[in-house]
């Protein structure tokens, strides 16, 4: 098959290719999200040595997803302080993470919503600034107010790495909103 060919064939596919997406994208998908306020219970691991320094403080979080069915896929950022007996361990964090979930409605007035999240944080230590890789798992347990909005108890296990590897521990309360035209 000559070039002329080949570049007229890859032509005609993009070309069908990029209608295909441009037809899709014109149904602009509204976005779903989470706000969850969170009391959060550490346990940070001094670096070079085995002691375990405990804290406490809270965390307000923000998830903006896009429904794909009942996924969910988006962004998360959030602000939270932690204070400690151990200098090592009280910090100021802001995460800022992908956003994975599932939602599933197993009746009208009840919602159960799985999230985790994978990103970093940055903040301020008493040693200075620092960042590092953030992870979290959760699980929302909520009940409807009407046919886009829940609100209830959320569960949360944040690792926080650099500077003081550290878990949180974070109950919490969350208001998940979906878009009026989702099917469950």
């Amino acid at each position: 098959m000559s070039f002329a060919v080949r570049f007229v064939a890859a032509s005609v596919f993009a070309f069908i290719l990029w209608g295909a997406m441009e037809t899709s994208a014109r149904a602009q998908p509204i976005p779903a999200g989470a706000l969850s306020g969170h009391a959060l219970f550490t346990f940070s691991q001094r670096e070079g040595t085995d002691i375990t320094d405990q804290g406490y403080g809270g965390l307000l979080m923000a998830d903006v997803t896009y429904a794909l069915g009942a996924f969910r896929i988006g962004g998360a950022i959030g602000v939270g302080a932690v204070t400690s007996e151990a200098d090592e361990a009280s910090r100021v964090l802001m995460p800022l993470a992908v956003s994975l979930g599932a939602v599933w409605r197993p009746s009208e007035s009840l919602w159960l919503d799985a999230r985790g999240r994978v990103g970093m944080w940055a903040g301020a230590t008493n040693q200075g600034l620092a960042a590092g890789p953030l992870l979290s798992i959760g699980a929302f347990l909520g009940w409807a107010f009407g046919d886009n909005v829940a609100v209830g108890p959320v569960f949360d296990a944040f690792f926080a790495f650099g500077s003081g590897d550290t878990i949180a521990v974070a109950p919490g309360l969350s208001l998940v909103w979906v878009p009026s035209e989702e099917d469950f």
